[in-house]
């Protein structure tokens, strides 16, 4: 509700935040507000949002200081002014989830780029759709908090491996070698694959000795039959869910 399709869009940059910032200091589409960097991924590339036109003349900039980017499909320029009409109906709904964190695993925020430390309630989900998303701050937290050696794996739930490889250089820059990334699908070119992709990315878990037994987060029912729009410890298959699993024990979640 709200959305107004096809005012606004997201561009990826291959470039890191801090220099798409420089190339478009100064420019009016971004001294206005109307173009923001909207997520800050790691030193691989963000992703740029905002109203059509203005996004046009952030694009031909950033071209000019030779910078690839890469317009994105998606209804409107997310994290930007662009997401403002859909925040009330986002808010009543909002209002009727809790989110308590460490439930049975720390989380991690990519609204502040640190560990949630109180509930995540209706002003905290509409923050986190209007601001930019500070991926990268959130998951050096989270692997920083890890003070031991264990081998830690990351788990990618989404539709695509969109942001595996920017957690592979993030983990590259600041973890050990026993850091590993993987993701449950391999986005639409690979429909109809969906159940081989999560067995796959479960056996990839498997393969680096951690521990698959359902906890908390499965509700208590285990392992459930690997089909779509089934449970499948405690993820639902086909469902537009999105995020990072560490899987380890204990684990943490970055949302």
């Amino acid at each position: 509700a709200g959305l107004e399709r096809g005012k606004g869009g997201m561009a990826a940059v291959r470039a890191p935040a801090q220099e798409v910032r420089a190339a478009l200091k100064g420019a009016r589409c971004v001294e206005t507000g109307a173009v923001v960097v909207a997520a800050d991924n790691s030193r691989l590339g963000c992703t740029v949002a905002g109203p059509t036109a203005d996004l046009e003349a952030a694009l031909t900039i950033l071209a000019e200081a030779r910078h690839k980017t890469t317009r994105l499909k998606v209804a409107t320029g997310f994290h930007s002014k662009c997401i403002e009409p859909c925040l009330p109906a986002l808010r009543h709904i909002a209002a009727r989830v809790s989110t308590t964190p460490d439930a049975g695993a720390p989380v991690f925020s990519t609204l502040t780029g640190g560990r949630l430390d109180k509930p995540a309630d209706a002003d905290y989900w509409c923050a986190q759709a209007r601001s930019p998303v500070h991926f990268a701050p959130a998951l050096k937290a989270l692997v920083r908090s890890f003070d031991d050696d264990a081998g830690v794996h990351v788990l990618e739930v989404g539709p695509a491996p969109h942001l595996t490889p920017h957690v592979l250089d993030i983990l590259a820059d600041v973890a050990n070698a026993r850091w590993t990334a993987a993701a449950t699908l391999r986005g639409p070119k690979h429909r109809g694959s969906e159940l081989d992709a999560f067995s796959a990315a479960v056996s990839s878990l498997v393969a680096a000795g951690r521990d698959l037994t359902p906890g908390r987060g499965a509700g208590g029912r285990g392992w459930g039959r690997l089909g779509r729009g089934r449970p499948v410890g405690g993820i639902e298959v086909g469902r537009g869910l999105r995020g990072l699993v560490v899987a380890r024990t204990p684990g943490a979640l970055l949302v």
